[in-house]
């Protein structure tokens, strides 16, 4: 089974993380979820395969990692 989410509104989807502009508070505070979701992989024997900003949505204020099928 695939489960998938959209992020976005009606208009537009969200926008890949290369693609945002962040205020430096902004910016840290992402880059700790982003680490959060290093140690999940972590911790259940997964690496992304391609971790990079090109596979991260930025929406609401959050970062959501993509293409985790790509896990290891």
């Amino acid at each position: 089974v695939i489960v998938m989410e959209y992020f976005g509104d009606d208009a537009h989807p969200a926008p890949v993380l290369v693609g945002v502009s962040l205020e430096p508070p902004e910016a840290e505070a992402i880059y700790r979820r982003i680490l959060e979701n290093v140690e999940l992989f972590l911790s259940h024997h997964r690496v992304h395969a391609d971790l990079s900003p090109y596979n991260m949505l930025y929406w609401e204020d959050q970062v959501h990692v993509i293409d985790v099928s790509q896990s290891v």
